[in-house]
């Protein structure tokens, strides 16, 4: 076995082999890198030869053969993800006591296809080995009755809600990067329920006043901001 480094021009060299010998070449990928796609045989220049796990099998030299064409290509997958939330003030941001939305629907249209992916119980996702400088689509899609608050500040912005209409904005990776600001704040309109009830007991008297206590309560998961109750009178009343 004989080991070498690529020089900083990402050349290496073998010297003193045996014609008619089949080698095997294995290329070690540094950390964060994968080999690229496989795309013709050798001795085809210009392109990579190694196999998923970095290997080119069955070189054979004929007498005095200098091959200069067994190349390997890699890259650092990019990757992105973060949470969605339930935004309870509405006010799109990330706070404390603020609960997940676990089972979102979450889409990514990329270059390399359609990915899906549902949220966490804890509301976060994560999409991974993405290709660098290619454009990327994100889209959540909501349960009835959910609906998106508006987006605070920059997509690269943590803990805000960067979503609009259902989509981010599109998402640029630099190689290797991981991009954990994708977020989206969720709401579910105010659930109000009134009762009321008569607090007089017994036989009204004429001129005699009755009183009624009216609770408004609110059973939904988002803040309710200027309720307006009304207790109208009822036709032919006097």
């Amino acid at each position: 076995t004989i080991s070498v480094l690529t020089d900083q021009h990402g050349y290496y060299r073998f010297d003193g082999l045996f014609d008619g010998v089949p080698y095997t070449l294995t290329f070690v990928a540094p950390a964060g890198y994968q080999p690229t796609m496989n795309t013709g045989s050798p001795p085809s220049p210009a392109n990579s030869d190694a196999d998923a796990s970095g290997n080119v099998f069955g070189i054979v030299l004929a007498p005095g053969e200098h091959n200069s064409n067994i190349d390997a290509g890699f890259w650092r997958p990019a990757s992105f993800g973060n949470v969605v939330w339930l935004d309870v003030d509405r006010d799109g941001l990330q706070e404390p006591g603020e609960a997940p939305m676990p089972s979102v629907l979450v889409t990514l249209q990329s270059p390399q296809g359609v990915i899906t992916t549902t949220t966490s119980p804890t509301g976060f996702y994560h999409f991974d080995g993405l290709i660098s400088g290619a454009p990327h689509t994100v889209t959540f899609e909501l349960p009835a009755g959910v609906e998106f608050t508006a987006p605070v500040g920059s997509i690269n912005d943590p803990d805000n809600s960067d979503v609009v209409n259902g989509a981010a904005a599109v998402v640029v990776l630099a190689p290797g990067e991981h991009n954990p600001n994708i977020d989206a704040g969720v709401w579910t309109p105010p659930v109000m329920t009134v009762q009321k009830r008569n607090l007089t007991s017994g036989v009204v008297r004429p001129d005699q006043e009755i009183a009624y206590e009216i609770v408004a309560r609110n059973a939904g998961q988002t803040l309710a901001r200027s309720v307006v109750m009304t207790d109208p009178i009822p036709a032919g009343t006097v």
